[in-house]
């Protein structure tokens, strides 16, 4: 008998923390997701460039994933990763590639 009363109990008590729970974290989702989207916009109307996708997605990505996808958007745009766009980086890297592939061809003597 106790124990039913224990588990009713619980349960009572629970069931609305539970709900709280997610209730929050749902509001943290959605308040990361807009201020990803503004900052997204406000970089794509101003063409300080985003890296990957559009406004739209890193918003929908955000609301998926909360507080990771924030910090996935901050990594790329505003930390000292992105101090060196991803499309100079990228190209960068394109270029070292030829550049071995030449260097290879001639055997690695420069010309």
């Amino acid at each position: 008998m106790q124990n039913v009363v224990l588990a009713g109990w619980l349960a009572a008590v629970a069931s609305p923390l539970f709900l709280i729970a997610g209730i929050v974290t749902l509001i943290v989702h959605v308040v990361f997701a807009l201020a990803v989207y503004s900052d997204a916009t406000d970089r794509d109307a101003n063409r300080r460039g985003l890296v990957l996708v559009g406004p739209g997605m890193w918003a929908v990505t955000t609301l998926l994933t909360g507080l990771l996808g924030a910090v996935a958007y901050w990594l790329v745009h505003s930390s000292a990763l992105a101090t060196e766009p991803l499309a100079r980086v990228l190209s960068g890297a394109a270029a070292s590639r030829a550049a071995g592939a030449a260097d290879a061809g001639t055997g690695g003597t420069p010309t």
